[in-house]
């Protein structure tokens, strides 16, 4: 908001006029706010990450794992970077880190996967494509349509809700048998409160 100073005369000396409120105004220019930048956001959808900013829409597939590094590179700066082992013995990839955002990039493939406990990264928001972030709570996640996942502690309450769910051909659920497995947006909550977003996350893997 520009700030406008004005000057009131409180009396005159003989002969000499008071200036006036608007001959003050106009030999004073009113300052001018800088406008604010723009602040991007970066939205999680189950194939790639959706980036906004005045208007413009960029994405960048999960499939491309190079390109979501470099993303997150031009909002965080460097990365931390760590080759990791897959399970079993099998080919693993390399973990790139920033505050509060983790990407393993494989090496098989090119693929990531993210692990998200920030709401921000820079300049830029983090959250679903429903507006899920870090620090949500469970009511808020249910009423933007998340559903339950996995009950590790077996207390009846789910310990992972939902999001995106697709149908992944030829494999077979291990929360409901019978049923095609899906892949979808995770929520890992502790108690009611969202702490972190997986993606992908997965209902037929079993390690």
């Amino acid at each position: 908001m520009a700030i406008v100073t004005v000057l009131f005369a409180t009396g005159c000396t003989a002969g000499v006029p008071a200036a006036s409120p608007a001959t003050t105004a106009a030999e004073s220019p009113t300052p001018v706010s800088p406008t604010p930048a723009v602040q991007e956001k970066v939205l999680i959808t189950l194939t790639a990450l959706r980036v906004e900013e005045g208007g413009v829409e960029r994405e960048y597939p999960l499939a491309e794992g190079e390109q979501v590094v470099e993303l997150f590179s031009s909002l965080g700066g460097a990365p931390t970077k760590e080759p990791f082992e897959g399970p079993y013995g099998s080919e693993g990839g390399t973990r790139y880190g920033w505050p509060g955002v983790i990407v393993s990039v494989l090496d098989a493939d090119g693929a990531a996967s993210l692990v998200i406990e920030a709401r921000t990264i820079g300049d830029a928001s983090i959250a679903t494509a429903e507006g899920l972030a870090p620090g949500a709570t469970r009511e808020q996640a249910k009423s933007a349509g998340a559903f339950d996942g996995p009950d590790a502690d077996d207390d009846g309450v789910a310990d992972l809700l939902g999001v995106q769910p697709h149908e992944v051909p030829g494999t077979v659920s291990l929360v409901d048998p019978g049923k095609p497995g899906i892949d979808y947006v995770g929520l890992v909550l502790d108690g009611d409160t969202v702490t972190k977003i997986l993606l992908p996350a997965n209902d037929y893997a079993d390690i």
